[in-house]
């Protein structure tokens, strides 16, 4: 019974996660705070890009802005959503965001936000 139990809950979770996600954002500072928040899916701190995290089938072409958080003083801001990042996203694709991280008075943004699936 434990091995059917375990089965069921590995397929599931094969099942939510059927892609991956990776950023390839770049940013001046060292030890910045930043995560990109993604509707519906979570957050990735900016500073772990080149790492691949799972990504659950969805619809970015509903995503209209992604969210920059800053924990360390609990804003989000907005961000919108580029054209290349409008896509659906399937069954083992990987997708990479990719962009500069910069401040705009006092406001952090991406510069050259763009999105890469394969």
């Amino acid at each position: 019974m434990k091995k059917l139990i375990l089965f069921v809950a590995l397929l599931a979770i094969n099942s939510a996660y059927a892609a991956d996600i990776r950023l390839n954002i770049s940013s001046a500072a060292k030890n910045n705070p930043y995560f990109l928040c993604i509707y519906d899916e979570g957050c990735i701190r900016i500073s772990a890009s080149n790492e691949t995290f799972p990504l659950a089938k969805i619809n970015m072409g509903n995503i209209k802005n992604f969210g920059i958080a800053n924990p360390t003083k609990n804003q989000i801001y907005m961000q919108p959503s580029d054209r290349s990042c409008q896509f659906q996203v399937e069954s083992n694709q990987k997708v990479t965001i990719s962009g500069n991280l910069v401040m705009q008075n006092s406001v952090p943004h991406i510069n050259n936000l763009r999105c890469q699936v394969s």
